[in-house]
């Protein structure tokens, strides 16, 4: 897997706790942590628009040890942790487009998955994870790239909108919208000016 130098955030001031916080590449040793802070991070944000019975079929199969393992490995992807100290608070990961049945033309490249534990959030550090994973899109030449957000997902929805992401209704899924935003550099002011409301 390709590495990519740790982000070290400073302003501390902007964060809810005076922990420090790295954002860097996810490692095979991180994957319990990972596993629990995707479970938490799930919950918290699917609770009241998913059935249990469906995040847990989800979790229990998305994130399988083996699964994890398979994904940190492929060079095709990246795939970045933040972390308190040890704890694992949020990730994220982008690479190439995900296979889907429909026939609808997506983006070369999607943002797989973007989780903040909900005390980590609205501290900026979102969009700093962001910022970097489009760097690595960047570094492989991506010209844009896709995300899917769950229709009733407000917070992702506006979060999104504000780092210039473009809905394409033509290419949404069952209950998820499918946006779509580009690499050419317009949207870095955008990004900066949102940068404590993430």
């Amino acid at each position: 897997m390709l590495q990519y130098p740790t982000m070290r955030i400073t302003e501390s001031a902007a964060l809810p706790h005076s922990d420090p916080i790295l954002i860097e590449v996810a490692q095979l040793q991180d994957i319990p942590a990972l596993q629990a802070t995707a479970v938490a991070s799930w919950w918290a944000t699917y609770g009241e628009l998913l059935s249990a019975s469906f995040i847990e079929k989800f979790l229990a199969r998305a994130y399988r040890t083996d699964t994890l393992t398979l994904q940190l490995t492929d060079s095709r992807s990246y795939f970045l942790v933040v972390k308190a100290e040890s704890a694992v608070v949020g990730f994220g990961q982008v690479g190439p487009t995900l296979q889907r049945r429909e026939s609808a033309p997506v983006a070369p490249a999607d943002l797989y998955r973007l989780y903040l534990l909900p005390e980590w959030q609205r501290r900026g550090i979102g969009t700093m994870l962001l910022t970097k994973l489009e760097g690595w899109l960047r570094d492989q030449k991506y010209p844009y790239y896709g995300a899917y957000v769950h229709e009733r997902n407000e917070p992702a929805k506006e979060f999104y909108k504000r780092h210039s992401f473009v809905r394409l209704p033509e290419c949404d899924v069952t209950d998820e919208w499918y946006l779509v935003k580009t690499l050419d550099g317009e949207s870095r002011r955008e990004e900066s000016d949102d940068r404590n409301r993430s």
